[in-house]
């Protein structure tokens, strides 16, 4: 009867029935609920159901739930150990320029006014002082920039990637000449979502890149383009090429980390905090990035970000 008068009609009507509660009598006495799910097989009059009691179906939705908690309470960990891990980063950062000023200034005071009183020695290890401060000194401006990137409230807006890779090479222009970088972009660029200043800081630290990791005595050469991506979404793609010594197979997912480097890499200055930027800003703007290298063949880093409804290149 109940078959007759609730569950053949929705089949007949929708082709499936989804949780249909009844109770099903107990020869015993009482009554057991149930729940039923019907649906006809593709190309068939058949049906298929699936019977099952109200206390299992219970049962499952609560491990469901706990399961869902459990995941969410490690998300919700995790999150808040990397958002204090980058406050601390900003404070010890912010604290440590200060001092090690004030250690650069007076090493330098002493090596230029006293330095005929000293032997080589001495001369040596105050000029490794210097350097050893002006290379903290880039790691705290950097770790405060990777923060900063992090707690930026973000504002997106149309961005023209002409005009970022135009700011970018102005600002590199000094270390392009001195370093008679071969550099080409292929016109036109399509506009993106993004947030300018950050964007241009990140083509700033990809460009740095191609032009730092070079191998010794050769001219560093960079081309920049642009691709639309339609699937699954419309994004553009901005590619960045350069001759430079490549990077491992293996290390191509772990340069993108905080204070990681390539191990090619760590034959060149820097301090690993540069690329961790670029993944940073990136995604915080809804992109992604990565790249194609290979160990002595240069390498493509791509940035990829939603595409801006007035792009001004014209559609392929």
């Amino acid at each position: 009867i109940f078959y007759q008068t609730h569950v053949f009609p929705l089949l007949q009507m929708q082709g499936h029935v989804q949780e249909v509660y009844f109770p099903l009598h107990r020869k015993e006495g009482g009554d057991i609920p149930m729940l039923v799910n019907a649906a006809r097989r593709e190309g068939d009059q058949a049906y298929d159901f699936v019977f099952m009691p109200m206390h299992q179906r219970d049962q499952y939705e609560n491990e469901i739930l706990r399961a869902k908690a459990v995941a969410e309470e490690s998300r919700r960990a995790k999150e808040e150990a990397y958002t204090d891990l980058e406050a601390f980063a900003y404070s010890v950062s912010h604290d440590l320029r200060s001092p090690l000023a004030t250690i650069r200034i007076f090493a330098e005071y002493v090596l230029k006014d006293y330095e005929d009183t000293f032997d080589e020695r001495t001369r040596e290890a105050l000029r490794y002082i210097v350097e050893s401060t002006n290379e903290m000194s880039k790691m705290t401006e950097d770790i405060l920039t990777y923060s900063r990137t992090s707690a930026l409230d973000l504002e997106l807006e149309p961005v023209a990637l002409e005009d970022v890779v135009s700011r970018a090479t102005e600002q590199l222009r000094a270390e392009f000449e001195q370093r008679a970088v071969q550099f080409n972009v292929v016109k036109p660029l399509p506009s993106v979502r993004g947030h300018p200043a950050l964007l241009a800081q990140i083509v700033i630290n990809l460009l740095t890149n191609a032009v730092k990791f070079v191998a010794p005595g050769a001219t560093p050469r960079i081309n920049v383009w642009a691709e639309r991506r339609p699937e699954p979404q419309s994004m553009v793609r901005l590619w960045i090429e350069d001759n430079g010594i490549g990077v491992a197979p293996d290390d191509q997912e772990r340069i993108f980390r905080l204070f990681e480097r390539g191990r090619v890499m760590n034959k060149y200055a820097g301090t690993g905090i540069g690329l961790a930027i670029v993944r940073r800003g990136i995604e915080r703007m809804g992109g992604h990035v990565g790249l194609e290298s290979a160990l002595g063949a240069g390498s493509r880093f791509w940035v990829e970000l939603p595409e801006s409804e007035n792009s001004n290149a014209d559609k392929p």
